[in-house]
């Protein structure tokens, strides 16, 4: 067995079985982590993505980077403590997915991977190497992404050092640019991330999903496409993918693999 997968916990990591066992694989996102959202989360016995910023005085949080929020006008949500969220979840055996929007909270990602287990967490990143500009003129550059996309060198440490699956996401891309340009952006995807990560975010405008067509290449070369499953209908995805869902109802049990 891989010494990194060594833990109690799923004997198989469900991302790493998708492909495997021709099944999509779905977890829970999550916007904020109160304590009812939590108790919600750890009754289905499911799974739980949790966000990880870095605060002023150093220390990681849940949620977005501040200057999310202020771009936004929105208050920072009252999400409860990332310990004390992380400590319920391994505790009730919940699969984690950790979306660090911080390269200075990867240290923090790494710890928590080591001790869940690498078969227990998915890490999700936005890769510096996937930005694809010049960004065309529908898509409004905002301030937080200039610490959320994160060198994919630095991602790909954590990987080697854990063994944890890995989705990056991209920007910069548009349904029009990969009516134009899909065969090249495919490929650079495929060339950039193959081997490093286990699937991809297109990011598109309203959550849409790539053609079926662009996804079947990436699968492939073994390379799964990621979205959320509330904004792509039934008959625009493929047979199998990686997946999120802010419905309960729609969100895999990791027992299932």
């Amino acid at each position: 067995m891989d010494k990194h997968k060594q833990s109690s916990g799923a004997s198989v990591n469900p991302v790493e079985a998708i492909i495997d066992k021709q099944k999509p694989f779905v977890y829970l996102h999550a916007h904020v982590i109160n304590r009812e959202f939590l108790t919600k989360a750890l009754d289905a016995k499911k799974s739980l993505e949790v966000d990880m910023s870095l605060a002023a005085d150093g220390s990681v949080f849940i949620g977005h980077p501040l200057s999310f929020y202020q771009f936004k006008g929105l208050p920072p949500p009252d999400n409860l403590p990332l310990d004390d969220v992380l400590q319920a979840m391994k505790d009730a055996g919940l699969y984690l997915v950790l979306d660090v929007k911080d390269v200075r909270a990867l240290p923090k990602a790494q710890e928590t991977i080591q001790n869940f287990g690498a078969n227990n967490v998915l890490l999700h990143a936005w890769a510096d190497a996937l930005l694809f500009k010049p960004y065309p003129p529908e898509i409004i550059v905002e301030p937080h992404w200039a610490l959320e996309d994160l060198p994919l060198g630095e991602i790909e440490k954590v990987k080697a050092t854990t063994g944890v699956p890995v989705v990056v996401s991209a920007r910069g891309l548009t349904q029009k640019r990969l009516r134009s340009e899909g065969s090249e952006i495919t490929q650079k995807i495929i060339d950039t991330i193959k081997g490093k990560a286990e699937a991809v975010n297109f990011q598109l405008p309203n959550g849409e999903a790539p053609s079926i067509v662009i996804m079947q290449k990436l699968l492939d070369e073994g390379i799964l496409t990621w979205f959320n499953v509330d904004c792509v209908p039934a008959e625009l995805r493929p047979p199998i993918y990686l997946g999120a869902s802010d419905k309960l109802d729609s969100v895999s049990d990791p027992a299932g693999f």
